[in-house]
């Protein structure tokens, strides 16, 4: 967890070449009473699912209603802070994320924590510190596994993201017309779906009739989003009715159109 730090989460502070900017570390204070009826619940941890994607980079915020500075904290369940920062009022104004964060495999459930301070007054009317708080615990899940499979209107290729599909149409991954081809697969049997590589066993139906019996190799495993996807598929043709043994090699699409 600690040595992954540096790619798993950054704060917020605008800069010309990448939008982010190491924070101020956030300064040690005394415990303070919990603040009470309009400076209570002021925070807020906003645009951070309670379920991560493993590997997947999240933007979020951390937000005071007060626009006060927020000290935040990143740990992971049951351990000690492996980071600590302040979020400045400031940040809160431009609308935009101000922490991003990523979970790794293996890590446990990650807990954020955000502190601010507010001033009040007493009921002498003086002035007086009070301390408001929040924690959101986000779990994490290994991405799904994912094939496109093309749909081809006459006149451009649309991939659409499937789970072990029973037929598929494997277009290539720039493929916009149809005189370049696709392989048009049905009934396929697949042995070990998700892993680094797995195969289907399918029927290839072209035009005119014909058809033939193969072996199709996915592997070359990409995340995209919350997909991983196969990016390559080796066909091996078995049997024909055109003859002949035949193989080649596609680049499947990684996106959705």
């Amino acid at each position: 967890m600690r040595r992954d730090l540096t790619r798993r989460l950054a704060i917020a502070l605008a800069t010309a070449s990448s939008g982010f900017a190491a924070p101020a570390m956030a300064a040690a204070h005394e415990p303070l009473p919990a603040c009470t009826g309009d400076a209570a619940n002021t925070l807020s941890i906003v645009d951070l699912p309670t379920t991560l994607v493993e590997g997947k980079r999240y933007s979020f915020s951390v937000l005071d209603d007060w626009y006060e500075d927020v000290d935040v904290s990143l740990a992971t369940a049951g351990q000690a802070p492996y980071w600590k920062g302040t979020v400045s009022g400031s940040d809160m104004e431009e609308e935009e994320p101000n922490l991003w964060i990523r979970a790794d495999r293996g890590d446990g459930p990650l807990v954020i924590s955000a502190t601010t301070r507010h001033e009040i007054e007493d009921d002498n009317g003086d002035p007086v510190y009070c301390e408001d708080a929040i924690t959101k615990t986000v779990t994490h899940a290994s991405p799904r596994t994912r094939l496109m499979c093309s749909w081809y209107d006459g006149d451009a290729n649309y991939p659409d993201a499937r789970r072990a599909p029973r037929t598929c149409t494997l277009g290539q991954q720039n493929w916009s017309y149809h005189a370049q081809g696709f392989v048009g697969l049905t009934r396929m049997r697949w042995r070990h779906w998700g892993q680094g590589t797995a195969t289907a066993r399918a029927v290839w139906r072209e035009n005119m009739g014909n058809s033939a019996q193969v072996r199709v190799t996915f592997y070359r495993l990409r995340q995209v989003g919350d997909y991983r996807v196969y990016t390559r598929a080796r066909v091996q043709v078995l049997r024909s009715t055109w003859g002949g043994r035949q193989r080649f090699v596609i680049k499947l699409p990684t996106r959705e159109a």
